[in-house]
């Protein structure tokens, strides 16, 4: 009872920390931060504690997610027949994205260059490839992915 009790408190902070990246992520880097840089202009002491503020949540809910993540796999692992290869496929491809995700955030914070462009309008070939594959968009895209890597280990395993 205590050990179902205390995988429920982990799969739950695990589903928290998750939702308040995410969800959060999403508000700041598509809603706040644009809206911001509108009225404010790009470089107000306000767009600058705000990122700050929520740059440490956002390292708090990382840091639960491997935490928690890395005891929702040993409980997984030390299950008879409940890990085939196929979930470690799964499994991994899910890290790989978290990863990028961690990349984007922390491109973000330090790179100032491309953000706030709608279009890739006047960019140069590399910039492009920088704003496709590091862009807010893109970790909106992966945050849907990792969602449903997620959604379909629960259900096939």
């Amino acid at each position: 009872m205590t050990q179902d009790f205390f995988h429920v408190f982990v799969t739950w902070i695990h589903i928290i920390a998750s939702v308040i990246w995410i969800g959060g992520s999403i508000f700041y880097f598509l809603i706040l931060n644009p809206v911001l840089n509108t009225v404010l202009g790009s470089s107000n002491e306000v767009t600058r504690i705000i990122g700050k503020e929520f740059s440490s949540i956002v390292k708090i809910c990382i840091s639960a997610l491997i935490v928690s993540g890395v005891i929702m796999l040993l409980n997984r692992l030390v299950a008879p027949d409940s890990v085939n290869y196929m979930y470690l496929i799964i499994f991994s491809i899910k890290i790989i994205i978290f990863l990028w995700m961690i990349l984007i955030i922390t491109r973000h914070r330090r790179s100032t260059k491309i953000v706030g462009r709608t279009t890739p309008k006047g960019l140069t070939f590399f910039e492009k490839i920088d704003y496709y594959c590091f862009g807010y968009s893109t970790l909106v895209l992966l945050a849907i992915f990792v969602y449903f890597l997620s959604n379909a280990l629960r259900i096939i395993f």
